[in-house]
């Protein structure tokens, strides 16, 4: 690309980014210099509008009368009119072209295609080689189709977001498609917002059509985050009926289908800006998405601000996980040097700066590109530039960037500067139509001052429409906004959220569901003033249109929001307080934040508890428990609360009392019991039949269902599993459907019927497919890896069990650890490879506190090991045993010492089913209404793995020492 075009007696310099007539720079926005060099570019061809807008605004939402005006800018620059249209040619209905004669530089012969010369990013862009070669190598591995993702960090005005639109120019230079979401600051802000902007950005694009077929029933979940999608064609299905969770996961796994269908046309370039701003649900998205872009052509490129990220931030748990993504890599940006400040000087003025002047501003701004920009524009403006090194502005300059920002409103009218205070009570963005009846002015009025600050590049209009009502603008940078509102009182900032908050209940009393989160911010911080009722119930209103869209933590934080603001209601409302609580604790639980949800079931228990209310106890009590963890270890205070609710509730609470009987069953001591089990099931299963309440029966029918585990009462966990899928056809509900084929095929299994339990396997695999959900998928590796191992298949069962540990670990379950390290032990122990015995050991160990009832044969089966391995590793025949041998063998009981030496008393089966039904009684997971739950420990069966793989070794002839056999 040529860096000097003339034409019409001008010069366009895109290495300084200048407009010069003769020496003398002109004045020139940077969008409107990004119009003028696209059409000078593609001066071979007449330019759509749609493609202009495409190409300078990619993923925002403008207006058609911006171009309009842009035009009408470049054509005064360059001494052009629309009647004489000497330079740009607007031709009718089509777009406009550049006319006039160019001359270039020699390098420029090579056509002005689209791909030759992609459009130009704005303003000055110094001392950021370093950053720029890691991202041209992150977008050369990304074209070649091993995906990456760079994340920009920085302090405020670092130069982020600039670096990050020079990555993109570069990609588009190459080929590639970018699209951008910017996230929201405020609280107002949607969830998912900066991924809704991608979206409806792609699926402008010609190739969507085709990626939404691709997608098939998956396009459904898309419409959760871009709701077009069902208004482009009536055949769109309606979003699955799934549980939340599921839900969650199909949106997550659907949206990154899309791109990826997207992206094996033509290569992508993400670009997330301002991820500090992100709301949870946005980034547990990103975390998904980049593991599943590392085979495609894909780059994400994410900036956000490091400072005063503490650990409480929800990205800092994002960077955690992104972390250990090879394909991530974080590029930080810190100050620009003297010569970086030198280069801007000289692209500014034109003119090369003495070097004290620019150590002075060097040393000011801290190289902060946006310090610079702001100190040296004012500068400019009071031709104090050029007053030499010596000038008195060196003392009197402000220091820090809000002074800068200050010097720069002063400039602006008095009423501007009101208008401005008002609209950033609303935010970062705000609708004309708000800050009109929150300033109380006229339109035109409110519209000129709106052109001020405009023109002042204080705001500027985003995705607006022609109707002057409905447009939208920003703020240019988020500081701007944060100094406004700084500069307010705190009794005034209150006043102000308050009349927002108003202003927001007439202007969109039609339809409010959109605005809910703005009008629970805005009522939130008026609390203090008077509005605490307005701010909980809007909040609570917000929590849960969260909690459907799937942003679970964003719900939370309403409830948060919603419990401070209780404080402050008169008298205070403790039922209400209970109730936010156990809602609060849900969404906890539902982000997979299990001990954060349990402090808060606690806290709701204590409530209930105070006001004489057991079912509100019975409800904090059930959450406290977890979603059905049964068998997962003793828990004292869980055990406490189950059985003071169960006390506490009346006779006629049939669903709630079932519920808590059916979790009382598969916890310690109760769960200790095979006699206590059974009685609590079945009473539950009694007390759900009679209240008639589907889901409190199966809930019900797994508990009785994991009452039964063991090699006993097969054909009962048959006919439960019969059962199940029964209700589960009736309620369509097809997670209780794969629950009741759980139960079909371990009980298949353990009654030999192997073929039968195969088929099981089947359909699980499909159950798993359609739900697309990590913890059934989960179990269909775990039932995997059992079969293989039954089958004597061991190298394929160990990578089950290790694709299942993976995925357990994604689903978050507290139970994947532990059924990992049982189920290799019961490999190993079949194995019986003596260099594997030490593996065997420590999963023995780690097994044995988690259960009280497998503890003794646990025991007894370290015992056997250290036994069946002989003395000490000195080889002394004589030596005694260790002392963990020795305390093991005092824990184990002389009865549990005999049933374990002896072999089993069971006759004889086939292979097969021996190792079926060791599989079942080993690892077989149970399985609840609403998600799963395990036994706690493996039973008898990796024990006799180890007692026939010692008796394996002995009939090889491997002999033992006088004091192993003496101890046999």
């Amino acid at each position: 690309m040529g860096d000097v075009f003339t034409f019409g007696g001008v010069e366009l310099d895109e290495r300084l980014y200048q407009l010069r007539r003769g020496a003398t720079p002109v004045p020139l926005e940077p969008k409107i210099f990004d119009v003028l060099a696209y059409l000078l570019h593609h001066r071979d061809r007449v330019v759509s509008k749609d493609e202009l807008l495409t190409a300078l605004w990619p993923g925002e939402h403008v207006s058609e009368s911006v171009l309009p005006r842009c035009v009408t800018a470049v054509r005064k620059a360059v001494g052009d009119t629309a009647r004489a249209q000497r330079v740009i040619q607007t031709v009718h209905g089509r777009g406009y072209r550049f006319v006039a004669a160019v001359t270039a530089s020699a390098d420029d012969a090579g056509g002005h295609g689209e791909t030759a010369h992609p459009e130009p990013a704005r303003g000055i862009f110094v001392g950021r080689e370093a950053a720029m070669a890691r991202l041209g190598a992150a977008l050369d591995d990304a074209l070649a189709g091993r995906g990456r993702l760079a994340l920009l960090l920085g302090e405020p005005g670092i130069g982020k977001t600039r670096t990050g639109e020079e990555i993109a120019v570069e990609a588009r230079r190459r080929g590639a498609r970018v699209l951008t979401g910017r996230c929201y600051e405020g609280d107002g802000a949607p969830a998912f917002w900066p991924w809704v902007q991608i979206m409806r950005t792609a699926l402008a694009g010609s190739e969507a059509p085709a990626a939404l077929e691709r997608l098939g029933a998956g396009a459904a979940d898309l419409a959760q985050l871009a709701p077009e999608i069902r208004d482009r064609s009536t055949e769109a299905p309606a979003a699955s009926a799934l549980a939340t969770e599921q839900a969650r996961f199909l949106l997550f796994d659907s949206v990154s289908a899309f791109l990826k269908a997207l992206a094996a046309v033509q290569p992508l370039v993400l670009v997330l800006d301002d991820l500090h701003w992100a709301d949870k649900p946005s980034l547990l998205l990103l975390q998904f998405f980049a593991r599943e872009m590392r085979n495609t052509r894909i780059l994400v490129v994410g900036t956000y601000r490091d400072v005063e990220l503490r650990r409480q931030h929800p990205l800092a748990a994002t960077l955690g996980e992104l972390a250990r993504e090879p394909l991530c890599e974080r590029i930080a940006l810190r100050g620009l040097t003297a010569v970086d400040v030198a280069q801007f000087l000289e692209a500014t003025t034109g003119a090369a700066p003495d070097e004290r002047v620019v150590a002075a501003i060097a040393a000011m701004t801290e190289g902060n590109p946006f310090f610079v920009g702001e100190i040296v524009r004012l500068l400019v403006a009071r031709g104090q530039l050029d007053a030499g090194p010596d000038a008195t502005w060196t003392t009197t300059l402000p220091q820090g960037v809000r002074e800068a920002i200050g010097r720069r409103l002063s400039a602006l009218s008095e009423e501007c500067n009101r208008v401005l205070a008002l609209a950033a009570v609303l935010g970062r963005e705000f609708l004309f139509s708000v800050l009109h009846e929150l300033a109380d002015l006229a339109g035109e009025s409110l519209f000129a001052l709106l052109n001020e600050a405009v023109d002042a590049r204080v705001l500027v209009p985003v995705g607006g429409r022609d109707d002057r009502a409905a447009s939208r603008y920003a703020f240019t940078h988020a500081l701007i906004r944060e100094t406004l509102y700084e500069e307010l009182t705190a009794p005034v900032r209150v006043r102000l959220h308050q009349r927002a908050g108003e202003v927001l209940e007439r202007v969109h009393a039609a339809d409010p569901g959109p605005y809910l989160a703005e009008l629970a911010h805005h009522f939130y911080q008026a609390a203090v003033g008077g509005q605490a009722e307005k701010a909980i119930d809007y909040a609570a209103q917000a929590a849960e249109r969260a909690s459907q869209s799937l942003a679970y933590e964003e719900a939370a934080g309403h409830y948060d929001r919603a419990l401070e603001a209780l404080e402050f209601a008169v008298p205070v409302d403790e039922v209400r307080r209970c109730m936010l609580l156990l809602s609060l604790g849900e969404a906890r639980a539902r982000a997979n934040e299990r001990d954060v949800a349990r402090r808060t079931f606690r806290r709701a228990a204590d409530v209930g508890r105070a006001l004489g209310r057991p079912d509100l106890l019975a409800r904090a009590a059930l959450g406290f428990g977890g979603r059905a963890e049964f068998g997962i270890g003793p828990d004292d205070e869980m055990r406490t609360l189950l059985d003071a609710a169960l006390a506490a509730l009346p006779v006629g609470e049939l669903a709630l009392r079932a519920r808590v009987l059916s979790r009382m069953t598969g916890a310690e001591p109760y769960a200790d019991s095979m006699e206590r089990r059974a009685a609590f099931s079945e009473e539950a299963v009694a007390l759900a039949r009679r209240s008639g309440d589907p889901v409190t029966l199966a809930d019900a029918l797994s508990a009785r269902h994991w009452a039964f585990l063991g090699p006993d009462h097969l054909d009962e966990r048959r006919a439960l599993g019969d059962e199940l899928l029964a209700l589960a056809d009736a309620a369509g509900e097809k997670t209780w459907a794969f629950a009741a084929r759980d139960f079909r095929f371990t009980a298949l299994l353990g009654l030999g019927d192997i073929a039968a339990a195969d088929r099981e396997l089947d359909a699980l695999r499909r159950l798993a497919a359609e739900l697309r959900q990590p913890i059934e998928q989960w179990f269909v590796s775990w039932f995997q890896a059992s079969r293989a191992i039954a089958d004597g298949r061991f190298d394929e069962g160990e990578r089950c069990i290790r694709e299942g540990f993976a995925i357990g670990e994604r689903a978050q379950h507290p139970g994947a650890l532990s059924s990992f390290r049982g189920q290799l032990l019961w490999l190993r122990g079949e194995q019986g490879r003596e260099e594997d015995m030490q593996e065997v050991e420590a999963g023995l160990q780690f097994l044995l506190p988690l259960s009280a009832s497998t503890r003794t044969i646990l025991r007894c089966a370290i015992v056997n090991l250290h036994v069946d391995q002989g003395p000490s590793t000195t080889g002394d025949a004589s030596s005694t045993p260790s002392p963990r041998t020795t305390s093991a063998m005092s824990s184990a009981t002389s009865t549990g010492w005999s049933r374990w030496r002896s072999p089993p008393r069971r006759a004889p089966t086939s292979g097969t089913r021996a190792a079926a039904r060791s599989s079942t009684s080993c690892c077989a997971p149970s399985r609840s209404a609403t998600s799963c739950t395990i036994s706690s420990v493996p039973t008898a069966a990796p024990c006799r793995s180890i007692w026939r793989s010692r008796r394996r070794r002995c009939a090889s002839g491997r002999r033992r020492s006088a004091t192993s056999r003496t101890r046999s």
